[in-house]
């Protein structure tokens, strides 16, 4: 939907809103219309007013959750979507999101039973088995996370993101050309994931071929050149090629720039 066309709809649901100040569907339009048009406050703002009419409104609180969500307030977020899903048990999409909620906070062990339960209730739900396989390597359960993406790959043979996955959990078992392998398979599917250029590069560099590395890496770096981890990772080639100059200043750049945790890419469904 084009900006304008956010903008009809808000003035048709404010009109809506203005006869009937308690019409529940005029403020669930009214939210995700905001949301739309990426104005948050003014959504979380509409999705509150329609909770405060009706607190037992699922839809409404798993809304509330996708809002602090895009904010980035993912403990926010999670009460939410447990308050969907208490409004509304059997809530799928709220179990899920709540599950990303929590692993977003670090919290693995936690979030890996609510995908556990989204998948009791959609074994087809390929997201969750994607996520699970995250925990399950962050919480070093490495075998477990790649019977999780050979299943999310065999669901969807094109999707990078599984591959990039599954490529981690190898790399952590040491089988690095295995994973060199699937780091390969995301960028042919995804070629501007940015994570998989540089775990590659990490992978070339470890197996004595930093000048394959570089090129890997800055790739990377061309795609997106604010994370200290691509320069930390250039600067450690650049030393294994005894070019301490460069590995200096690259570290330089690592410092003004900050590293984020490679999560996987989900979107609002």
């Amino acid at each position: 939907m084009r900006r304008a066309d956010y903008e009809g709809a808000i003035a048709d649901l404010k009109r809506c809103l203005e006869l009937d100040p308690k019409c529940e569907k005029g403020y669930f339009g009214l939210g995700w219309a905001y949301f739309g048009k990426r104005d948050l406050v003014r959504a979380r703002d509409a999705f509150s007013q329609l909770i405060r009419i009706c607190p037992r409104h699922a839809e409404g609180w798993y809304a509330r959750g996708q809002v602090h969500m895009a904010c980035g307030e993912p403990a926010k977020a999670e009460a939410d979507f447990a308050k969907a899903i208490e409004a509304k048990p059997g809530f799928t999409r709220a179990r899920f999101w709540r599950g990303a909620a929590l692993a977003t906070q670090g919290l693995y062990e936690a979030a890996e039973k609510e995908f556990a339960r989204t998948l009791q209730e959609d074994p087809t739900h390929a997201e969750a088995r994607l996520w699970r396989a995250h925990c399950y390597i962050a919480l070093g359960r490495c075998e477990e996370a790649l019977l999780e993406l050979d299943r999310a790959i065999a669901q969807r043979p094109t999707w990078g993101e599984a591959y990039y996955q599954r490529g981690a959990a190898l790399r952590k078992l040491g089988r690095l050309q295995e994973a060199l392998a699937d780091f390969a398979r995301t960028l042919q599917f995804e070629p501007t994931h940015v994570a998989a250029h540089v775990a590659r590069a990490e992978v070339l560099l470890a197996s004595g071929k930093p000048r394959q590395a570089l090129e890997a890496v800055n790739a990377a770096i061309r795609l997106d050149d604010t994370r200290a981890v691509s320069y930390e990772c250039r600067a450690a080639i650049h030393r294994a090629l005894g070019q301490e100059e460069l590995a200096t200043k690259d570290l330089q750049e690592a410092e003004k720039r900050q590293n984020s945790i490679s999560r996987p890419h989900i979107s609002v469904r």
